[in-house]
């Protein structure tokens, strides 16, 4: 099995967002990091508390 660990840049910093996971091209998963989603959920609610 391979693994690609994806990454995004949030203000200047790498986190993390997850990892496609798979054999081949037929059978690849995506699979959020437990820590992007803590992040994302953060982030989402301040966005949504200034509109």
């Amino acid at each position: 099995m391979k693994e690609l660990q994806v990454s995004i840049e949030i203000e200047g910093k790498q986190h993390l967002v997850g990892s496609i996971e798979g054999i081949n091209c037929e059978d690849a998963r995506f699979r959020y990091a437990d820590e992007y989603l803590c992040i994302a959920g953060i982030r989402s609610k301040q966005i949504y508390k200034n509109e």
